[in-house]
C-alpha cells in the first residue's frame, strides 16, 4: 500500500464497514486494481473481473452473479473498462443506474483513467448516481517507464476501435441488404409488369381471331410466347398454354383454308404442315411432364391432325414426348 493511496484505502474501508449500498467508482490503473483486491480479498467482499471474465456490460448477468451471494454487502466490480467498448455498452449502463441502486448493495465499481473519461463523457446518467468517486495514484509506473508492458488504456482503445469497425462493417452490409431487396422487389414488379403485359396480348390475339384477323392474331402470340420464355422458362404450364394458342392460330392461318382441297390431298401443306403440330407437341409434352393434363382438346387435335397427314411419322414424336 503506498502512502498516497492512503486515503483511497480509507474510504474504500469506510464503504465496506459502513456504507449500507450505493454506487461507487475507483479510477486506478489495472495494476493496482489488483492490488486492492488483493488487500480485500479476506474481506467479505465479492470480486468480479472483466478481464478474467471478457463481455460487455449485462445488468441481468451482474445481478445473477450479485443475488448468487446473499450474504455478501459489497461487490467489487474489476475492470470494469472491458465492460463498456462501445456506445451502446455505455447507454446499457445509464439505462441500468436505477436498477444498479436497487439492488440494495455496495456496488464499487474499477476502472481506468481512460475508462474514466469514457464514463464522464457518455454514461452520465450513470454518473449521476455515484456516491463517492475515488482516484488511486498510479506509483508503480513511476520507475518502470521503460518496461514492455501493454498498456491496458491501450488496448480498451483498440477494442473500441475494433468495435468501431464492427459497426462500421454492419453498416456496410446492411446497406447491401437493403439494396439486394430493392432490386428482388425491382425484379419481382418486372415480372409482374411483363406477364400483364402477356396476358394483355394473349386477349389481343384472341379478338383478332374471332374477327378472323389470324395473321394479326399470330403476331401478338408470338411477342406474349417470347415473353413467357423469358420469364417463366419454355417448360411452365403458362408457356405450354400459349403454344396450344400458336397451333391454333398456324391451323388457322395456313391449313383451314385449303384443307380439302385437291392440292392438299395431293402435295401436303409443305412447309407450314410441321408448324402447328410443333406447338401442340409442347404443349402436350410440358403438361404431360408436370402430371397436370388439363388441355384433353389438345389430344383430340393432335389425333385428327396427325390422321389427315401420312408423310410425318407423328406417332413416334408424341411417343417420344411422353418417355420424357
Amino acid at each position: 500500500m503506498h502512502e498516497r493511496n492512503e486515503e483511497g484505502y480509507q474510504t474504500l474501508g469506510w464503504i465496506i464497514n459502513q456504507s449500507e449500498n450505493g454506487l461507487f467508482l475507483v479510477i486506478a490503473e489495472e495494476p493496482i486494481q489488483q492490488e486492492i483486491v488483493e488487500v480485500y480479498r479476506g474481506g467479505m467482499i465479492g470480486v468480479y473481473d472483466y478481464r478474467r471474465n471478457p463481455g460487455e456490460f449485462s445488468f441481468a448477468d451482474l445481478k445473477a452473479w450479485i443475488d448468487a451471494q446473499e450474504n455478501v454487502r459489497t461487490f467489487f466490480i474489476v475492470n470494469f473498462q472491458f465492460a463498456i467498448p462501445g456506445q451502446q455498452d455505455i447507454d446499457r449502463l445509464n439505462f441500468s443506474r436505477d436498477m444498479l441502486t436497487g439492488l440494495g448493495r455496495n456496488l464499487v465499481f474499477f476502472t481506468t483513467p481512460y475508462g474514466d473519461d469514457r464514463l464522464a463523457r457518455g454514461a452520465y446518467d450513470f454518473y449521476s448516481f455515484l456516491k463517492i468517486r475515488i482516484t488511486f495514484h498510479d506509483y508503480m509506473a513511476d520507475g518502470k517507464k521503460g518496461d514492455v508492458i501493454l498498456s491496458l488504456d491501450t488496448e480498451a482503445k483498440k477494442q473500441a476501435a475494433g468495435q468501431q469497425e464492427a459497426d462500421q462493417q454492419e453498416a456496410v452490409q446492411a446497406e447491401a441488404d437493403g439494396q439486394r431487396e430493392a432490386l428482388k422487389e425491382e425484379q419481382k414488379e418486372d415480372t409482374r409488369h411483363r406477364l400483364q403485359e402477356a396476358y394483355s396480348l394473349r386477349k389481343q390475339a384472341e379478338e383478332y381471331s374471332d374477327e378472323t384477323d389470324y395473321r394479326e392474331s399470330l403476331g401478338l402470340l408470338l411477342k406474349a410466347r417470347t415473353i413467357y420464355e423469358e420469364v417463366l422458362g419454355a417448360e411452365h404450364l403458362e408457356t405450354a398454354s400459349v403454344y396450344y394458342d400458336l397451333a391454333i392460330a398456324y391451323w388457322k392461318l395456313y391449313a383451314w383454308p385449303y384443307y380439302d382441297s385437291t392440292f392438299v390431298k395431293n402435295y401436303g401443306y409443305g412447309e407450314h404442315s410441321r408448324v402447328p403440330f410443333d406447338n401442340y407437341a409442347w404443349a402436350y409434352g410440358i403438361i404431360h411432364c408436370s402430371g397436370k393434363n388439363k388441355f384433353d382438346d389438345v389430344l383430340k387435335t393432335q389425333f385428327c391432325y396427325s390422321n389427315n397427314i401420312d408423310n410425318v411419322d407423328y406417332k413416334a414424336q408424341l411417343e417420344e414426348i411422353n418417355g420424357r
